[in-house]
């Protein structure tokens, strides 16, 4: 039997969550990790690989062009804005800026279970633009196949931790 990278987190945060901490501590370690899956898929599209560690089609023939004219004309400015062609995923850097997550039903451990319920997402201003570029390039998500998973998830459990004010690193068995 298969086990899911949900399951697996389950696991690691029981064993990690056997320690007591109180709820508000509980709710900086899912912020944490709300924060930090952001960062991973920023970082990894970035780089110009995919959720699934391939890297990214190449840009069309004219595509490099037209972003070379943009950069030199100053078009793109603020946080995560291309400053060279390679900058993959990134002309303006609105999109990477309009990344987000929000916490949702999330429950303290309580008698060895817990509930946490975090999305990431993307600001609608930016919705339309993604699921095209996903189309070509699969950058949304956390990996759930493949050696990238693995640090991402230990990525994850690690801020989680860390959040939490819990003292150790994550692994994945």
């Amino acid at each position: 039997m298969a086990v899911s990278f949900a399951q697996k987190l389950e696991a690691e945060f029981k064993n990690a969550l056997n320690k007591k901490i109180n709820s508000s501590r509980f709710l900086e370690g899912v912020n944490a990790m709300g924060v930090k899956s952001i960062e991973i898929i920023r970082k990894r599209a970035a780089k110009g690989i995919d959720v699934d560690g391939f890297a990214f089609d190449k840009y069309s023939k004219n595509y490099p062009k037209q972003k070379q004219r943009a950069i030199a004309k100053g078009k793109n400015s603020g946080e995560y804005a291309a400053t060279k062609v390679l900058d993959w995923m990134r002309s303006s850097g609105q999109l990477f800026r309009d990344f987000t997550y929000k916490v949702g039903k999330t429950r303290q451990p309580r008698d060895g279970e817990f509930r946490m319920d975090f999305t990431i997402d993307i600001k609608q201003g930016s919705r339309k633009k993604a699921e095209g570029l996903m189309k070509k390039r699969k950058f949304w998500g956390i990996a759930t196949k493949g050696n990238q998973r693995f640090s991402e998830q230990k990525q994850l459990i690690d801020a989680f931790k860390k959040g939490a004010g819990i003292n150790g690193t994550g692994r994945i068995k």
